[in-house]
């Protein structure tokens, strides 16, 4: 009797002992696979990571490279907008060619037309203007800031003016000033105020798109 309660004990320990080296050999190779996961992740996650940082450095430097206020020679962008008068709402298209560091020339072509009312009759008259204008970017000398744009110059103009009730037209040609602003809210598209620029009016106000 005593043997056989000896030898139960004996196999109640062995087993023991396995069940415990069991469950030590499990909870060892999930705190292993646990590990290797975290690690794992951690890498991918570092990866995502570095690939996101570099991602948005690279496209704040392409929204900078573009964002420029003036043109770089070279480049083009296209006007287009409406003109103030007391005869009429001139509208104008132009574009403007950077031929140097600070300096773009290009064509505009604007044209109004102003009805009236005189003596119980309605009259009426037009005026186009076929000009070419240079002008001088200030970003660089006065260092402004990237989106902005400022800038001086001079147009030179070929006006035709007509009137279907007076039955007559006169054209000649002018030279004017002007002096303007853009402001660049995009990569592309920006607000461009001038005052002269020899379209027939006090001044412009527009959009800017560079091509």
């Amino acid at each position: 009797m005593i043997v056989f309660q000896e030898c139960y004990l004996s196999t109640v320990i062995l087993n023991s002992i396995d069940e415990f080296r069991w469950f030590t050999w499990q909870s060892l190779r999930d705190i292993i696979y646990f590990a290797d996961n975290l690690i794992i992740c951690t890498s991918k996650t570092f990866i995502n990571m570095k690939k996101g940082i570099f991602f948005a450095a690279f496209l704040l430097a392409s929204i900078a490279s573009y964002a420029q206020g003036s043109l770089a020679k070279g480049g083009k962008q296209l006007n287009a907008g409406f003109g103030f008068s007391n005869y009429g709402t001139p509208v104008y298209l132009g574009v403007d060619f950077g031929v140097g560091e600070s300096f773009t020339v290009g064509p505009r072509f604007s044209y109004r037309n102003y009805g009236y009312n005189f003596g119980g009759s309605r009259y009426s008259q037009s005026l186009m203007v076929i000009s070419f204008n240079g002008n001088y970017h200030f970003n660089k000398l006065i260092e402004l800031p990237s989106e902005w744009d400022l800038y001086a110059g001079l147009t030179i103009g070929y006006y035709i003016w007509s009137s279907a009730d007076f039955g007559g037209q006169a054209s000649g040609v002018g030279l004017d000033g002007q002096i303007g602003a853009r402001y660049f809210f995009s990569d592309r598209f920006g607000l461009n105020l001038e005052f002269g620029g020899g379209t027939g009016t006090g001044g412009l106000f527009g959009i800017t798109y560079k091509l």
